[in-house]
């Protein structure tokens, strides 16, 4: 549950919103005794730890990774050379894993820490300006509108 001090403004600095600053952690539940002696037996006993903790800092430590599998080419167009290839099996596991950007916490806890993040930089810009937003939108007055549509008797 959110509630509001609003006995004093947030000092300069001070991040208003807690608990979705840079600095705070991320809190994740604790692996099961299964999961931590899976973990210990598969990544530590074959040497592939460093590698299952690079995917997981390339994915944000999301929970439920989108795992992508094949391979492309940069061509130029004009001399049909190629440019750069890509392909998944040269990666340490096979595939390119990619967060898989869900808002609820109760799926994803990085990833939804994430769409707060941003969502509340939007939000924070958009009423006092920065970001391409001009400094000027906080003079303006601010509204909170709920439109419903028009009733047209019981349904």
């Amino acid at each position: 549950m959110f509630t509001t001090d609003t006995s004093c403004p947030p000092a300069l600095g001070q991040d208003p919103f807690p608990g979705f600053g840079e600095d705070n952690p991320l809190d994740l539940p604790a692996l099961s005794r299964p999961a931590n002696a899976q973990l210990i037996a598969s990544r530590i006993g074959d040497g592939t730890m460093d590698a299952f903790f690079d995917a997981l800092a390339a994915t944000g430590n999301c929970a439920h990774p989108i795992r992508l599998v094949g391979s492309s080419a940069t061509v130029d167009t004009t001399t049909g050379q190629v440019l750069s290839t890509f392909d998944t099996r040269e990666l340490p596991f096979g595939t390119l894993h990619r967060p898989c950007g869900n808002r609820r916490a109760s799926v994803c806890p990085s990833c939804s820490r994430v769409y707060a993040r941003d969502t509340y930089a939007l939000i924070h810009s958009g009423i006092s300006g920065g970001k391409t937003v001009p400094e000027q939108v906080r003079d303006n007055p601010l509204l909170f509108v709920t439109l419903t549509a028009p009733s047209f008797g019981p349904v």
